[in-house]
């Protein structure tokens, strides 16, 4: 999430505040999975104020921060699986497998995150669920778990383990 002044931030808290939804916005900006960035210190300042780690260039320029984001999700946000259809790269909300581009839904990008936080180890199909809507039945997981399946070159990197739940299969070879 990418802020350009110090008002903006001040207006989105405001709002946040106002609808009831501080704490959350907050929890979201503290988790790691939301990224802050700011154009400059004095931008990030009332984030900062609150607890919110922000990343913001040594240049305080708009150019400058797009790179720092720019370089930030395509170093510290990525992780790479070796599985045997080749690499398995996921990139902010991108996936390459093999140096190839998929395109993956949202619910199926969930999925995959999940699987290749522990790869090589079962996720219980409760869990997959907790990763998609609330209200999702273990029907909708099943179809999102086989469209998941169908968008990767090679379908049988994420295997079904029965009454257990689902795993990324990884290469053992690794990534040599």
């Amino acid at each position: 999430m990418t802020f350009t002044s110090a008002p903006a931030v001040d207006a989105l808290l405001d709002r946040a505040r106002d609808i009831g939804a501080l704490d959350g916005l907050l929890e979201s900006l503290r988790s790691g999975e939301v990224v802050a960035a700011a154009v400059g210190p004095v931008t990030a300042g009332p984030l900062e104020e609150l607890g919110v780690p922000v990343q913001y260039p040594d240049r305080h320029r708009m150019g400058a921060m797009i790179k720092e984001v720019t370089d930030f999700l395509t170093t510290a946000r990525c992780r790479i699986v070796a599985t045997g259809a080749g690499p398995l790269e996921l990139r902010g909300h991108a996936v390459i497998v093999d140096g190839e581009p998929v395109d993956l839904s949202p619910g199926s990008m969930r999925i995959l995150r999940r699987l290749a936080a522990t790869p090589g180890h079962v996720v219980s199909r409760e869990d997959l669920l907790a990763e998609l809507s609330p209200g999702t039945t273990p029907h909708a997981l099943d179809v999102a778990v086989n469209r998941l399946r169908a968008a990767l070159p090679d379908g049988r990197v994420v295997r079904t383990i029965p009454r257990r739940g689902h795993l990324l299969v990884v290469d053992p070879a690794g990534l040599g």
